[in-house]
C-alpha cells in the first residue's frame, strides 16, 4: 500500500536548527517544535486515521523555489522531523 504526505511550505534545514541549538537549547527546541506543528498539520490532512504497522521504505521527494538552500541540509532535518511527527501521532509505531 502506497501513502503520500504533501507538506506545503518549507521546513528549516540542518544548518538552520544548527545554528539555533548553539543559540540556546530552548531556542533549537523551539525550531523543531514549530517544524513538527507543520507536518502535523499534513498528517492530520492526508493521513487521518491511518497507523501503519509494519516495516515502511520512505522516499521523499524535496521541491525548493529556487536552488539557495542544500538538500542534504534540508533533507537531513527534514526527515527527523517528519519521522517524528509520523511517531507522535500515531501513524507509525517508532522510527527505527
Amino acid at each position: 500500500m502506497e501513502y503520500l504526505l504533501t507538506i506545503p511550505g518549507t521546513l528549516n534545514n540542518l544548518n538552520d536548527y544548527i545554528s539555533a541549538e548553539r543559540t540556546n537549547r530552548h531556542k533549537g527546541a523551539k525550531m523543531k517544535a514549530s517544524n513538527g506543528d507543520i507536518v502535523a498539520v499534513a498528517i492530520r490532512q492526508c493521513m487521518r486515521g491511518v497507523k501503519i504497522e509494519k516495516p515502511v521504505f520512505m522516499e521523499y521527494l524535496w521541491v525548493e523555489p529556487n536552488r539557495r538552500r542544500d538538500k542534504d541540509n534540508i533533507s537531513s532535518f527534514g526527515r527527523k522531523v517528519i519521522q517524528d511527527a509520523l511517531v507522535q501521532y500515531g501513524v507509525l509505531k517508532d522510527d527505527g
